[in-house]
């Protein structure tokens, strides 16, 4: 079978330089790399990871996405225009309170985030729909799914991004063309470090005081301690893509850290939007020393996982016991003060959740799930939060004007069961991802 033509943007560095070495190198040699970049003087990285790849199964061209005439430029390059997977990467960052950022600087982030893929997708689709095959792969952000704070216009371009694929993925189905959101978390990358270092270094006189100091005293040191302790590599991203490119049946959402899974579940559970936002509340202004604590907990247990990965001795421990023990030590804990109780049932791969004190919770039932590192935190977490939001909801009602103390703690319980039970599991797993 001929090699897949795979044409990739913002390659000089970061996820991009990673995927388009990872499926050049492909062993199986089932691709043939167009890897682009906007400026071609800052190849050297590329072509030094690429080796003897260059030349055979890589090609590096010149490609800005925010100019239609260097895409068109590209593509009549290639023989045909003929390509069987798009992978838009290409991508800038903007971080810090809005009165700082100029229109302009707004203006161009868009420009690169959400024009550049609709340009890409709008030269390759008809070519695509005319041969019924293809495959859009765009490199978003969980920053698509839920805002995250200081960060309101590279959140606002990525939802842009996950909206315009929401629409265009049902008439594309139409044609055969599959269309995936690959949605990764932090990664640590040149453009993230440089984005921090910029930050730390800007001019914030055009915001009050307060916000300034929130900014560079809170926000960027917690940055800090979730990159350190949650971020992935773009090793880690490109293996995730690959993963998503040679399914046969393309998944449109991949998320690749199962750290951000209660993200999701939190926004979800409660179409209100009250218990992700008060939970992020907490988290930023009242409970940042325990996220701090949290995340480098976190970091431990991921360094440890790696190094029993490493010594081979990890222990056989099945996902379900993994997930349980934490959970169970945290039930003990918890459950008086925040009305409800959980009891792990490892054997039957069962988690039993019932209530107290009068929490407007299920009747104490066991909660049947599939044991695998990525549908168990989901389920018991999910049926965990609604139980927090019926609860929350039932007190709304009441016209009680105290705020439930479950959205704190659900939060980060479950943020903290999730990423203590997926980290063995990740690291038997290696960089495979889910």
């Amino acid at each position: 079978m001929a090699p897949k033509t795979v044409l990739i943007t913002g390659c000089s560095s970061g996820i991009g330089l990673a995927l388009a070495v990872r499926l050049a190198r492909d062993k199986q040699r089932r691709f043939r790399v167009i890897a682009t970049m906007r400026n071609v003087g800052r190849s050297g990285a590329l072509a030094a990871a690429a080796g003897p790849a260059l030349g055979r199964t890589l090609e590096i061209k010149q490609l800005d996405v925010c100019d239609e005439g260097s895409i068109r430029a590209c593509l009549d390059s290639i023989p045909g225009r003929h390509v069987d997977i798009l992978v838009s990467n290409a991508g800038v960052g903007m971080a810090g309170p809005l009165e700082c950022q100029s229109l302009a600087a707004m203006q161009s982030l868009m420009d690169t985030n959400f024009f550049g893929l609709v340009r890409l997708v709008k030269e390759v689709l008809p070519d695509m729909k005319r041969r019924r095959a293809g495959h859009i792969v765009v490199i978003s952000s969980i920053m698509g799914l839920q805002g995250i704070v200081f960060n309101d216009i590279y959140s606002a371009s990525k939802f842009a991004v996950e909206g315009f694929c929401e629409s265009l993925v049902v008439q594309a189905l139409r044609f055969n063309v599959a269309i995936s959101l690959v949605e990764p978390g932090p990664v640590m990358t040149e453009f993230e470090t440089k984005l921090y270092e910029e930050a730390e270094r800007a001019d914030y006189s055009r915001t009050d005081p307060e916000t300034a100091e929130i900014f560079t005293k809170l926000y960027l040191r917690n940055s800090r301690d979730v990159f350190t302790s949650l971020g992935q590599t773009p090793e880690d991203i490109a293996e995730h893509t690959l993963r998503v490119i040679e399914a046969a049946r393309p998944p449109f959402r991949h998320q690749t850290n199962v750290a951000y899974t209660p993200m999701a579940a939190l926004k979800h559970a409660d179409p209100s939007g009250a218990l992700i936002t008060d939970a992020f509340y907490k988290l930023v202004f009242k409970y940042d020393a325990v996220l701090r604590f949290g995340l480098r907990a976190i970091r431990l247990l991921r360094w440890k996982a790696q190094k029993l990965s490493a010594d081979k001795n990890l222990s056989v421990t099945t996902p379900t016991e993994s997930f349980c023990k934490p959970l169970k030590e945290f039930g003990s804990r918890k459950e008086k003060a925040e009305g409800f109780w959980i009891k792990p049932i490892p054997a039957r791969g069962q988690i039993s959740i019932g209530r107290r004190r009068g929490i407007r919770c299920p009747q104490p039932r066991a909660l049947s799930v599939s044991p695998s590192p990525r549908n168990l935190p989901v389920a018991a977490g999910g049926k965990i939060l609604q139980c927090l939001s019926r609860a929350q909801a039932g007190k709304e009602v009441k016209g009680k004007e105290k705020k439930d103390p479950l959205t704190f703690f659900s939060f980060f319980f479950f943020f903290f069961v999730s990423v203590s039970q997926a980290c063995p599991a990740l690291a038997a797993e290696g960089v495979r991802g889910e």
